[in-house]
This record gives C-alpha cells, sequence and structure tokens, in this order.
C-alpha cells in the first residue's frame, strides 16, 4: 500500500498524457492481472516483495485515473454519484477479496498462493471490459483530436444532439481553463500543489490523513486508496 500513492501516484499524469484514459487503465489492469499471478508462483520472499511492490504502482495509477474517466464520460445529472460509487466498489472488492480468502482456505500449503492469485479476476474483467469502452471526449479534445471525442461523445449519449450540447459545454470550459493556467506541464502542475493556497490545504489535509492510518492500522486498504486518489487528483488538477 505505501508504493501506492508514493509511487504510483507519479507516474500518473505521463502515462494519461501519452496513453490516454483508456489506455493508462488498459495497461495498469495487465499490471495488475500478472502481478497476483507472479505473487502465487513466487518461490521467496524477494520474488513476493517485487511482484506486491509492482502491484502496488499499477493500484496507484489506476485508482488515480478511474474517477477522472467517469466524471469525464458521465452526464452532469449523475456525475457526482457515478464517481463516488467508485468508493462503494473498492469497498466491495475487499469484501470479495475476504470471501476468496475464505472459499480456499482448506487447501492445504497452496492456500496463500491462491489467496493472492485470486485478485486476478477482478483486474481481468476491468482490462477486458475497457477494451470495449470509448475514449474519454475529453482527453481527445486535449489533444487536439475534436472529431474523434465528438464520436466518442456520441456513443456515450443517448442522441446525437445531446452529444453536441455536452461536447459544447465541455469545450467551453476547457477553453476557460487553458485562459486561467496557461500552459502547464507535469512540473508546473506539482508545483501548484504547494504554491497555491486552495490546492496546498487540500494537499497537506488529505496527506496527514493518509500518514495518520497508516500508522493506526485501521482500514488502511480503503482508506489508504482514498487519500492516496485524492492526493492524486489534486497534483493532476
Amino acid at each position: 500500500m505505501l508504493t501506492c500513492p508514493y509511487s504510483g501516484a507519479f507516474i500518473v499524469d505521463p502515462l494519461n498524457h501519452y496513453l490516454g484514459r483508456r489506455g493508462e487503465i488498459f495497461v495498469t489492469a495487465l499490471c495488475l492481472t500478472a502481478t497476483p499471478i507472479g505473487s502465487g508462483f513466487a518461490q521467496s520472499w524477494q520474488q513476493l516483495f517485487a511482484a506486491r511492490f509492482v502491484m502496488g504502482i499499477g493500484i496507484g495509477a489506476k485508482n488515480a485515473t478511474v474517477p477522472i474517466y467517469s466524471a469525464e464520460m458521465a452526464p452532469a445529472r449523475i456525475r457526482g454519484a457515478l464517481v463516488m460509487f467508485w468508493q462503494l466498489w473498492v469497498v466491495a472488492g475487499i469484501f470479495l477479496g475476504f470471501c476468496a480468502n475464505v472459499i480456499v482456505k482448506d487447501t492445504g500449503r497452496i492456500a496463500w498462493r491462491l489467496q493472492l492469485g485470486s485478485a486476478f479476476i477482478p483486474s481481468f474483467i476491468l482490462g477486458v471490459g475497457i477494451y470495449f469502452c470509448p475514449e474519454s471526449p475529453r482527453w481527445l479534445m486535449k489533444h487536439g483530436r475534436f472529431a474523434q471525442g465528438f464520436k466518442s461523445m456520441q456513443i456515450l449519449r443517448a442522441h446525437p444532439i445531446i452529444a453536441a450540447r455536452d461536447y459544447y459545454y465541455s469545450y467551453v470550459i476547457y477553453v476557460e481553463e487553458l485562459k486561467l493556467a496557461g500552459a502547464s506541464t507535469y512540473f508546473t502542475r506539482m508545483r501548484d500543489c504547494f504554491t497555491v493556497p486552495r490546492i496546498r490545504r487540500a494537499n497537506y489535509g488529505a496527506s496527514t490523513v493518509m500518514l495518520a492510518q497508516q500508522m493506526c492500522g485501521i482500514n488502511s486498504k480503503s482508506i489508504g486508496k482514498s487519500y492516496a486518489l485524492n492526493f492524486v487528483l489534486i497534483c493532476y488538477f
């Protein structure tokens, strides 16, 4: 879990820039499919550590992109609820993980291998599912691919007129953001985490809670993901 915010979080920006939202989720889904299988076949603690370390990087990158992807795809009336549902499904995944542990607990000496390896199932489903999803219209717009962005929006909306309305509204917001922010890079966005007052306060608050929950060990999996996500979203925007 420590590699999730402190390693995976910082590669989100370049991965999103070069691979897109959909591509980044697909690549991290492949990573999160391979690493549990590697954990299950590990023959030493070093191999297990390496697999878990890489898994943490993939979790950090994926956790930061999925809510952004959902927000950019969803209609305004359900956007907030859909993004918040992400955390509900994280907790549901933790519950299913416990169920998988119970199911294979009596399989003898290979029980721990099956418990670690079973984590590849949801990430495999994610990788298959995201393959059939369109790219984020906003990401395509930011990279100058306006025609492709509108086609993507048409897939996501029930009628071309609704798609045109939402795409134009997204474009107007994007233009206004460019006027305010100007040209930005990975390093300028990182700098904003400490120089822009509202972002700095949110950054300090999220980081403090993240560190505190790691020290107390209470529900570190779900809470840690939540506040690592908050920190990454702040860095990204």
